[in-house]
């Protein structure tokens, strides 16, 4: 039976599939923070560098430009007596070469400093925010994969519509219920540009018969606007409206079950009809 498989494949492949799911999240949101939680320790280091670190006059006597267009200063200076060259990166202040601006470096590493401007030396940060692009991108990937599994799976069980006053199916299937013609067509409408996997059709609804959807769904194939419907099932033989649709080129099914659902309609349980 269609649908209970598929509800079965569903329950054993959502656990897994949840805890794929909250793993990237918690991944892609962790490497998304990383560069924000970096540049606040650079900050704090930026701060103790001027408050503990050696003053030192810089000289900015290169500016290179990388392939990739990024800006870089090069900076000379003396600390203890040894002249040390380090570059840094031109993000907010970018000044020529011949520039003397102030430094703070420190002392158990010359080449560590920060500038007057608020610049550290070196490239830091830089592998975090490569990190922080990649929490990006899988963490977007990640919520598009459940978005989508989660429609996969909502849209993966067959759409049936019942045009019947009383009946149900015996297996229980999940189906759109329609007890009039009128509200039948109604509900087709609502249902255009969705996949119908069946329609079944009980000639008679309590006083009416189904004739006028018969003659819907002749009017929508005549005006170029079929409803797109896998199969037409008529659970009592009806010849006169099996070749009505059939004309149309519908496929119609007479009074068998189908693939889809296996199981015949029976009448609703009496305690459910005096509801």
């Amino acid at each position: 039976m269609t649908a209970p498989v598929t509800i079965l494949s569903v329950s054993i492949f959502r656990i897994p599939g949840l805890w794929m799911t909250s793993a990237g999240l918690v991944t892609g949101a962790a490497l998304m923070y990383l560069p924000v939680h970096t540049q606040f320790e650079l900050g704090d280091w930026e701060r103790e560098l001027r408050r503990s670190g050696v003053p030192a006059q810089g000289y900015v006597f290169d500016q290179t430009v990388s392939d990739r267009g990024s800006r870089t200063m090069h900076f000379r200076y003396q600390a203890d007596g040894v002249t040390h060259q380090e570059g840094v990166g031109c993000s907010q202040v970018c000044l020529p070469a011949g520039a003397t601006p102030r430094i703070w470096y420190n002392p158990a590493d010359p080449l560590d400093f920060v500038t007057d401007f608020g610049e550290l030396s070196g490239e830091r940060g830089v592998p975090q925010g490569v990190l922080g692009i990649v929490g990006l991108v899988l963490f977007g990937f990640t919520v598009w994969m459940a978005v989508t599994a989660d429609g996969k799976t909502r849209w993966s069980r067959p759409l049936i519509v019942l045009v019947d006053v009383d009946r149900e199916f015996v297996g229980g299937q999940p189906a759109r219920r329609a007890r009039s013609s009128a509200a039948a067509i109604a509900l087709l409408d609502s249902l255009r540009g969705r996949h119908i996997d069946e329609l079944w059709l009980s000639p008679d609804l309590g006083g009416e018969t189904s004739w006028p959807v018969v003659e819907w769904l002749q009017e929508q194939a005549y005006a170029g606007t079929r409803p797109e419907i896998g199969k037409i099932v008529l659970p009592e033989r009806q010849s006169g409206m099996a070749r009505a649709l059939r004309e149309w080129a519908y496929e119609v099914s007479e009074g068998q079950a189908t693939p889809a659902t296996p199981d015949s309609l029976r009448e609703r349980p009496r305690r459910e009809e005096s509801r």
